[in-house]
């Protein structure tokens, strides 16, 4: 039996990996105390293309938010890496919305999460950030103006749920 596409994607993860470390020096950088999780999985296109996604989220400061690394991967029909097709790099802010109901899904509660989303110069600045485990209260805060949701989701699969940035302490006289 020949393998499927996804197969063989998922049999090259620690491939996809290492391209980031190699080629991404700056996530290399930040603590591993600091790695919250990964996800791995795959897209495939309009064109029947399917491609390796990397998600890497890290903890921004205490607890201000996570910062998303998102890695999406050409590959050669073997599944080895040829370059990188889509990268993208967002705050996402704590804590999100009140829950709301989600018409479409049977009323089913949501939360959302605003964020700021950062292009490729600011890349390495956010992640120098991150390797020096800096505070993140202002993106926090420039992430509440601007009013951008950059997550959804429900309720009751919210992995973020319960992480809250701290309270910060009354302005002193």
């Amino acid at each position: 039996m020949k393998p499927t596409p996804q197969m063989t994607i998922s049999s090259n993860r620690s491939e996809y990996e290492g391209w980031v470390t190699s080629n991404r020096p700056e996530v290399a950088k930040v603590p591993k105390s600091h790695l919250i999780r990964t996800e791995f999985t795959t897209i495939t296109d309009s064109s029947k293309v399917s491609r390796p996604i990397l998600d890497y989220f890290f903890k921004a400061g205490d607890w201000d938010g996570v910062v998303d690394a998102t890695f999406v991967f050409d590959i050669d029909a073997n599944g080895k890496v040829t370059g990188i097709h889509e990268e993208r790099l967002e705050f996402i802010a704590f804590p999100p919305s009140a829950p709301y109901p989600s018409p479409s899904d049977g009323g089913r509660l949501r939360h959302s999460y605003t964020g700021l989303k950062f292009t490729g110069s600011e890349r390495t600045a956010l992640f120098a950030r991150l390797a020096a485990t800096d505070d993140f209260d202002d993106l926090r805060e420039r992430s509440t103006k601007a009013d951008m949701t950059v997550l959804s989701c429900f309720v009751d699969t919210d992995h973020w749920n319960g992480r809250r940035a701290p309270t910060p302490p009354p302005p002193t006289k």
